[in-house]
């Protein structure tokens, strides 16, 4: 069930989603069984990074956002450390592109 607690706000109106290595480790705690976790081996490398891949992420983050939007249309969504082909394929606008971290 998602909730109104259950995104991060760094600022008014921007939701962070780079939480998801802490929720995960936060569900492998309190449910090692889950399926959640199983996609954790589907990681590819990406220049120095492992990532899920860019399709699954796609996904994962078009999911969060879906829900974010039912909240009020005119949230500002930002993926923090995600790559403008990402931000794209989720239609959201690449203008201005920022990291949620650096404000």
């Amino acid at each position: 069930m998602i909730t109104d607690t259950t995104f991060f706000t760094n600022e008014p109106g921007y939701t962070l989603l780079d939480r998801f290595k802490k929720t995960l480790k936060h569900i492998s705690a309190r449910f090692p069984k889950s399926t959640l976790l199983k996609v954790n081996k589907s990681l590819v490398r990406e220049g120095k990074k492992l990532r899920y891949p860019k399709n699954l992420r796609i996904k994962m983050f078009g999911t969060i956002i879906e829900e974010i939007k039912k909240y009020g249309s005119d949230i500002d969504i930002a993926l923090c450390k995600e790559q403008p082909e990402i931000w794209k394929a989720l239609g959201l606008d690449t203008k201005g592109l920022f990291c949620n971290c650096l404000g």
